[in-house]
């Protein structure tokens, strides 16, 4: 489309399965790993991906990705866990970027990610319920003869959203959770060398 500047992508799925292996965690203490498998006798995941990249001009590209899924654990009884969601499994989840190249090829880009809400385990439980969030990158380089400089910032807002959450579901309060959090703001500078 516009003269082959535009792509666009859609893609459909549909996925069902048997005996889905689900990890159970045996011991809600986050010093202490111990989990175990088990076989979900039914599970199913639908949703779309619609992706969009546009050579706006020679110099400037930008592209879009969206994800809408739908996940369920439709049978196994007495188990706690049927009608659930699997495990980090946002419904909706999206990608921005843009990348600018100047004709004496200094580059910038930018990058953002968006994640809805979702949980951390199989159990549903509301305290391992990540809440949604933005993560944004931007870098840029310059290339010298055979070196390239570059320097980027990763994180720019500095977010400290977890990607997953411990907790203990025999717990009157978040006291003895974990959580595994975003990498801090990282800036960095360097030097691209081709022998």
């Amino acid at each position: 489309m516009f003269d082959g500047r535009l792509r666009l992508t859609v893609i459909l799925f549909l996925s069902r399965y048997r005996n889905m292996q689900l990890p159970f965690d045996e011991n809600p203490d986050p010093a202490v790993w111990s989990y175990v498998v088990r076989n979900a006798p039914r599970a199913q995941t639908y949703g779309a991906e619609f992706g969009a990249t546009w050579a706006a001009t020679r110099a400037l590209s930008l592209s879009a990705d969206i994800g809408l899924l739908h996940t369920e654990v439709t049978r196994y009884a007495n188990s706690g866990v049927e009608g659930n969601e699997l495990a980090r499994a946002p419904k909706l989840s999206a990608a921005f970027g843009m990348n600018w190249r100047a004709a004496n090829r200094f580059e910038v880009g930018a990058t953002a990610r968006y994640s809805s809400a979702y949980h951390s385990a199989i159990t549903n439980i509301e305290r391992g319920r990540v809440e949604p969030g933005w993560i944004a990158n931007v870098r840029a380089s310059y290339p010298v003869g055979a070196v390239k400089l570059f320097a980027f910032v990763n994180n720019v807002f500095d977010s400290g959203r977890p990607v997953l959450l411990e907790a203990d579901p025999n717990a009157a309060d978040a006291s003895g959770d974990g959580a595994t959090l975003h990498r801090p703001r990282t800036i960095g500078v360097g030097l691209e060398a081709w022998f």
